[in-house]
């Protein structure tokens, strides 16, 4: 038992070595704690940024779409979290020293939006080999499967067959498989950027706070709160647009309606408008 509880803290002290650098106990220092309440209030926050999103779509998913789209980018984030640990793990811990806010600056900027665009061209490319396959239904976003079911005809007193169109899980499943596996490998991609440029960018870093230096709490709350809600709400509004369905004029009525609801009508409209 010693032995586990002695392994994970030198993981840990690792971790936050190379995330934060020698100096993490005198200025980023997060509590095992605050650390949860940071992770919990960042996660509420982009929860929140993914329900107005679709508040403010046209046409607007269904709901039960709007969560298979939304429990990919939740549970990618799990993944990439551990794969923070376990990465810190593999590589070198002579990383460069620098202070922690500007260490963990340089990381939120680099996995929100080098890391985004990673993530879009190698879900592209999948997309492609797809295409090439002709497994259009694997694509992201596209949750459907049709189904062929006996119907009793009672005028003619024989069983005839009807396609019906319903939602596949099974798809959604590999889907949330291959994007969390595309997570993965851009966190690999970034970490190696990170070792190999971690001097340049972390002196860059340090010259943007430079001017708050004597003043730590503000610099904390800026880096470690203001910051990652801003750039993870960005982040997960333009990964929710590449993973989504993509409506088209042109889509079969049947398919519209299984993704998206329906649209009012002008009629509709002008019945709740207020009488003058």
């Amino acid at each position: 038992e010693m032995c586990i509880r002695d392994r994970n803290y030198s993981v840990s002290a690792k971790y936050k070595t190379l995330m934060f650098g020698d100096d993490v106990e005198k200025v980023c220092s997060l509590t095992d704690i605050w650390s949860y309440v940071v992770q919990f209030f960042l996660g509420v926050t982009c929860f929140s940024v993914l329900l107005y999103k679709r508040y403010k779509e046209h046409p607007r998913r269904h709901l039960k779409i709007w969560a298979l789209d939304s429990s990919k980018q939740l549970a990618s984030a799990f993944v990439a979290h551990v794969a923070n640990v376990v990465l810190a793990i593999i590589l070198t811990l002579g990383a460069s020293k620098a202070d922690a806010c500007s260490w963990y600056f340089v990381n939120i900027m680099c996995d929100t939006t080098i890391g985004v665009v990673i993530c879009y061209y190698l879900l592209k490319l999948f997309h492609v080999l797809c295409s090439s396959c002709k497994l259009e239904h694997l694509k992201s976003g596209n949750y459907i499967k049709v189904i062929s079911e006996e119907i009793e005809d009672t005028e003619n007193g024989a069983n005839k067959q009807q396609s019906k169109i319903v939602i596949s899980y099974s798809t959604w499943a590999f889907q949330l498989l291959i994007w969390n596996g595309i997570v993965l490998t851009s966190k690999f991609i970034l970490y190696i950027v990170l070792a190999i440029s971690a001097d340049i960018l972390v002196m860059v870093s340090n010259f943007i706070f430079e001017a708050l230096n004597d003043l730590p709490v503000i610099k904390l709350i800026i880096v470690m709160m203001i910051i990652p809600i801003i750039m993870n709400s960005i982040q997960f509004w333009v990964q929710d647009n590449f993973l989504k369905h993509k409506h088209k004029e042109n889509e079969d009525p049947k398919l519209q309606e299984l993704y998206f609801e329906k649209e009012p009508t002008n009629d509709e409209h002008s019945l709740h408008q207020p009488l003058n």
